[in-house]
């Protein structure tokens, strides 16, 4: 929930890893029980917001090359 946290308030990418499946995101909202999130595509595109459920989270990194590949991207697609 930490690092949720810290990715949240920082609007930094991070990738989350689901019993079904691996996305990387920027958090917009976190509580006990779900998170909402922006999906990011492999060529930095919004994918869609969608909602999880805190207990279907496995694993969430951040600083991956691939998580700071799209980032890059999306930069380029949506802040330059």
């Amino acid at each position: 929930m930490e690092l949720l946290t810290y990715c949240k308030e920082g609007n930094l990418i991070c990738s989350i890893d689901t019993k079904e499946l691996y996305l990387t995101c920027f958090i917009l909202d976190i509580n006990t029980e779900e998170i909402k999130l922006l999906a990011i595509d492999n060529y930095g595109n919004k994918d869609g917001e969608c909602h999880i459920k805190m207990d279907d989270v496995n694993f969430i990194s951040m600083g991956r090359l691939t998580a700071m590949r799209r980032l890059l991207l999306y930069n380029l697609n949506y802040r330059i």
